[in-house]
């Protein structure tokens, strides 16, 4: 389980979803704590995110809610990497 040493109001996971678990989502609730997690999972992104937030080569491209963002993304590559054709 992560509990972190002192009090933050940021964690951020890169490529988690292996070990992500419901005592995670819990303790970033219960510690009024936002939770950013890198990922190239679509459908992880889709079910567990409040905002999506998608990069190319480093920049963002487009952010939203993830139901607007899969359903009608604004850029070719953004709708590659939504449908999972792409994640380069």
């Amino acid at each position: 389980m992560f509990r972190p040493l002192e009090k933050h109001s940021l964690a951020v996971y890169d490529e988690p979803t292996s070990v992500l678990d419901p005592m995670t989502w819990s303790l970033s609730a219960e510690e009024r704590m936002t939770v950013m997690v890198v990922t190239h999972e679509m459908g992880f992104a889709r079910k567990g995110a409040q905002r999506v937030v998608f990069m190319d080569a480093g920049a963002i491209v487009e952010s939203g809610a993830p139901d607007e963002f899969f359903a009608h993304p604004k850029t070719d590559r953004s709708g590659r990497c939504s449908r999972g054709i792409d994640y380069r």
